[in-house]
């Protein structure tokens, strides 16, 4: 069973997509939104200046690729944790 996105996820997500600049409908589909779900992200990005929107498109700002940029680093950093964490419990049971 897969599991779900956490708000980080989906955010990143629909900043990904509009990095050179989306409609919604394109963001909805993307980043696998109900409609609901997208107008209150959307909301969210563009009060806190990540989203800016240009005519009918958005697009990511500055700091909306800085969070992109430090989300992916902190992901990958979690994961090699994780791994890490993983080698040494089986290392301990062999």
């Amino acid at each position: 069973m897969p599991s779900r996105r956490s708000y980080l996820d989906i955010v990143h997500d629909i900043l990904r997509v509009a990095l050179g600049g989306a409609r919604k409908t394109r963001i909805m589909y993307e980043a696998n939104l109900s409609y609901r779900q997208l107008k209150e992200y959307l909301e969210l990005l563009l009060s806190s200046r990540m989203l800016a929107l240009r005519g009918d498109a958005y697009h990511t700002t500055e700091k909306g690729r800085k969070f992109i940029k430090e989300y992916q680093e902190l992901k990958c950093k979690l994961k090699k944790n994780n791994n890490n964490n993983l080698s040494k419990t089986e290392n301990r049971r062999g």
